[in-house]
C-alpha cells in the first residue's frame, strides 16, 4: 500500500518539482 501510495503521490511532487525549477530557469535561460 504504502508503495502504491507513493507511485500515486510521486507525479504530483515530481510534476510540481519540475514546474518550480522551470519557473526559475525560465527567467535566466531567457
Amino acid at each position: 500500500m504504502t508503495t502504491r501510495r507513493w507511485a500515486w503521490k510521486q507525479p504530483s511532487f515530481e510534476e510540481s518539482v519540475i514546474a518550480h525549477w522551470s519557473s526559475s530557469m525560465a527567467p535566466k535561460m531567457s
